[in-house]
């Protein structure tokens, strides 16, 4: 895979590389799951309305660079660890040599203000080098591993999403985010359905629907089901027009990212 690099709290260590390996536009492994999705535990999520899912939420963080404070999307990813949460990776690092990001804080099903299942905190931030070295789109996932809260997991108390990669670049998925820009104002969680489609000449899909600031790090999920509000990631909400979401392709090179890190 290409090198991984890791921030650890709270200790600031040198950046840890691992592994490399080029991209490739046109993969030739078959489709693998990483993860099944999983319920929370019972009795710890109540009945929701159609498409909101608890396993979604606002990310919250500060960016030491301009000193300014931001929001994104993310959303949690069942693992053994029981608490990672996906996100892009200029939600969590600055890119082209910048630095990471600070008070890094995810809230599931985050509406309006209200915070129905807490804020956690993060633990460990990882992202590609091709992110946080060159600033590079084709590179721009995140896996955030997240504190315990109340002595739970995050995924035992909202439920965890699946994982795929290397599946077909046209599949039908629902995206979500906090859209947060004119005419969203990042108060509730939205959605779009369609399928996805390759960008050509890079290693990113595409997805139409109206999606602004504040949206970035969602959710492209597979397979979403309204009876138990989970599906598989198979993308992350990274770059685009407000009319269209790309994604880093997932491919093995993400596949060995989520290995590193999820417990």
């Amino acid at each position: 895979m290409a090198d991984a690099i890791t921030l650890d709290k709270p200790a600031n260590p040198a950046p840890r590389t691992d592994l490399d390996v080029e991209p490739q536009d046109t993969p030739e492994a078959e489709p693998e799951t990483l993860s099944e999705p999983v319920a929370p535990l019972e009795d710890s999520v109540a009945p929701k309305a159609v498409y909101r899912s608890p396993a979604i939420g606002k990310v919250f963080f500060h960016n030491p660079d301009d000193g300014l404070d931001y929001v994104c999307s993310g959303s949690v990813i069942n693992s053994p660890s029981k608490n990672v949460v996906s996100t892009a990776g200029h939600c969590v690092h600055n890119g082209d040599g910048g630095g990471w990001m600070e008070d890094w804080t995810f809230v599931p099903e985050y509406d309006k203000g209200n915070r129905p299942y807490g804020t956690w905190e993060w633990q460990t931030m990882t992202t590609f080098q091709g992110w946080t070295e060159d600033g590079s789109y084709d590179w721009d996932v995140a896996f955030v591993n997240m504190q315990q809260l109340n002595g739970s997991e995050i995924v035992n108390v909202t439920g965890g999403h699946g994982m795929i990669v290397n599946d077909s670049k046209e599949v039908d998925v629902t995206i979500f985010g906090y859209p947060a820009e004119d005419p969203f104002d990042g108060e509730s969680q939205m959605y779009c359905e369609g399928t996805t489609y390759p960008r050509w000449f890079t290693s990113q899909i595409g997805f139409d629907c109206l999606m602004t600031g504040g949206s970035s790090g969602g959710p492209f999920l597979q397979d979403y089901s309204n009876d138990n509000l989970l599906g598989y990631l198979n993308g992350v909400i990274s770059n685009g027009p407000p009319e269209t979401s790309y994604s880093k392709y997932f491919d093995d090179d993400v596949s060995e990212l989520f290995n590193g890190i999820k417990g």
